[in-house]
């Protein structure tokens, strides 16, 4: 795996909405972002900016499939070292809120954690539901700009959102600087952005221009249009919110045409262990993500769960939980997953 380059880029998280039963290929994706953002994307291509759409979940809301991508625009891709992937030199956030959720004092939280941070004065917006990133803001500080305003907004905007409406609570971590290359080379070799490289865009959108301030103030202005339909300044609680039907956050399929296939044997409960079987049989099940080494979340039958230390799956028990990866026991029996892992 070839080491990462980091390049300065603005991110910013897009929703696409389809109908619950279909999963978007690669050329449905950029064909919606293309019209969507159909002005800009044009400028892009015409004078030489690059982007990269990265898949992050999807969920059933209503009769709905929202599938939630990462974007990243950068400008200029063409002083940078050849065999060298390309990642945002921001996502050195990610490992500093890694860090600050495995430290934090939070218990029993499911793994939903509201991370940010002011840096060069850019307010940056990470959250975690459930153990993964799910959602990643930019927002510039303009000169006269309430900071305490847009966490109020953003707080409106947890409640308000039809998937993270469904945490009963985030816990709020504010991260300090500096962010260094230390950082940033720890995030490039987590498995959720060691194949995150902005050079695969190149062909496509190649050479340089002076346009990511005009794609990120277009989304900051569809953003703050949204968040003061909810909220107003003066506001800490979301006194509008409507309670969202359940949904189910599943993994995005890295732009396939088929769902994966629907497992069996169900996660059973905290303590839950069944004494009808004699032999350990090894349950199928997908590890998502893992949180502080302390809560793993995984996807069994197509329902994604928190599990900890002493919980059961068919008739294995949690036994260790490390930094990427789930060990189960069954007697002298030990199956383990490594994230992203079938």
């Amino acid at each position: 795996m070839s080491r990462a380059c980091a390049v300065d880029a603005r991110m910013f998280t897009w929703d696409y909405v389809t109908h619950f039963d279909v999963t978007p290929t690669r050329r449905e994706v950029e064909s919606a972002f293309n019209k969507e953002f159909s002005e800009s994307c044009g400028i892009l291509q015409a004078k030489g900016a690059c982007f990269a759409i990265w898949p992050l979940c999807s969920f059933h809301d209503d009769d709905e499939m929202v599938s939630r991508y990462l974007v990243a625009v950068t400008e200029n891709t063409r002083n940078t070292k050849k065999n060298r992937r390309l990642s945002p030199r921001q996502i050195a956030m990610f490992s500093a809120a890694d860090a600050a959720i495995r430290k934090s004092t939070f218990e029993d939280n499911s793994g939903n954690y509201w991370c940010y941070a002011v840096a060069e004065n850019v307010l940056y917006m990470l959250v975690f539901y459930e153990g993964r990133l799910c959602y990643w803001s930019e927002e510039s500080l303009l000169e006269g700009t309430s900071l305490d305003s847009l966490l109020v907004r953003f707080r409106c905007f947890l409640k308000t959102d039809a998937l993270f409406s469904r945490a009963e609570r985030f816990a709020e971590i504010k991260l300090d600087g500096p962010f260094d290359k230390s950082l940033f080379r720890k995030a490039s070799r987590d498995p959720l952005w060691k194949n995150f490289d902005l050079k695969r865009n190149r062909k496509k959108y190649h050479g340089e221009g002076n346009l990511i301030k005009m794609v990120v103030a277009a989304l900051a202005l569809l953003m703050l249009a949204f968040w003061l339909c909810f909220c107003k300044d003066d506001d800490l609680d979301c006194h509008e919110c409507v309670d969202a039907l359940p949904i189910e956050l599943r993994p995005v399929p890295m732009f396939v045409e088929s769902e994966e296939p629907v497992e069996k044997n169900p996660v059973l409960g905290h303590g839950e262990m069944s004494v009808l079987r004699i032999k350990c049989d090894s349950p199928p099940f997908h590890l998502k993500g893992v949180v502080g080494q302390k809560i793993a979340v995984i996807a069994v039958s197509g329902e994604t769960r928190s599990v900890t230390l002493g919980d059961s799956l068919g008739t294995f028990i949690v036994n260790t939980i490390g930094r990427d990866y789930l060990k189960l026991s069954c007697g002298d029996s030990i199956v383990e997953r490594q994230v992203g892992n079938e």
